[in-house]
Parts: C-alpha cells; sequence; structure tokens
C-alpha cells in the first residue's frame, strides 16, 4: 500500500506529540490520517495505544480490533486487546487472546497461567499467576 509523503509527516507528528505527552493533537492527527487512509493501521495502532494510557478501555479495544484487522501479525495490538477486554471482563475475547500467547491452558490436567486483575482506585493491574495444584494430581 502506498501512502501519501503528506500523510506520512503528519504519522510522524503525531508519534512526537505521542513521545511528548500531547494527547489531544496525537489523537486529532491519528483521526485525521484514518480519514484520508482507512486501510493504514499504523494510525489505529497508535489510538490503541494512546487510549490504553489513558485507561479509555473501550476506546483501545476498539482501536486494536480495528489494528488487527488490518494487520493480524501486529503482537503489540493482540497484547493490548487482551489488556483492554481484562479491564471490561469481556471474558471470551480475554481467553481467545491470552490463549494465542499461551498464558491459558484449555487442558483441566495441566495447572493454567492465569491473569488476574488487582484494583487499586480507578487504576489496575494484571498480574499472571499459576495456581497450585491440589494433590493427588
Amino acid at each position: 500500500m502506498e501512502i501519501p509523503l503528506e500523510i506520512e509527516e503528519l504519522y510522524r507528528k503525531a508519534a512526537a506529540y505521542h513521545r511528548s505527552g500531547d494527547v489531544y493533537n496525537a489523537v486529532k492527527l491519528c483521526k485525521r490520517i484514518i480519514k484520508s487512509v482507512p486501510e493504514w493501521h499504523l494510525p489505529y495502532a497508535m489510538l490503541g495505544n494512546l487510549y490504553k494510557y489513558q485507561r479509555d478501555w473501550k476506546a483501545t479495544l476498539h482501536y486494536n480490533k480495528k489494528t488487527v484487522a488490518l494487520n493480524a501479525s501486529d503482537q503489540t495490538a493482540w497484547w493490548n486487546i487482551g489488556i483492554a477486554a481484562t479491564a471490561l471482563k469481556k471474558e471470551r475475547i480475554k481467553k481467545n487472546v491470552w490463549n494465542k500467547f499461551g498464558l491459558e491452558d484449555n487442558n483441566e490436567k495441566l495447572p493454567k497461567v492465569k491473569s488476574v486483575r488487582i484494583s487499586f482506585g480507578k487504576q489496575f493491574d494484571l498480574v499472571w499467576a499459576r495456581p497450585l495444584i491440589p494433590c493427588g494430581l
């Protein structure tokens, strides 16, 4: 896919805004880019990251799903989908994504690695844990 030079320049400016912490202008430019070149996955990925850092989980999920629809090999976008799905308690999506990374196992005989959400205030963190196997297994 050929991206026009002026659009690539807008993307570089959006990335610079993102790095400097200017979320408003980064989002504004990414949305402008998407209107011009809706099939380019990078602006969707940047929006997904921007919204992840803002803890806007619905937007994070939306833009990262758009990213993987255009570029299924973007592992960062898949990871962000897993984080957003965990935050939004979308169990089916969460399980499917974490299975892709080998973090949950469907074999009942093996201890599963689980993502545990620990909340504090309006923030949360994900901790990966492997449950202990009861005696006799």
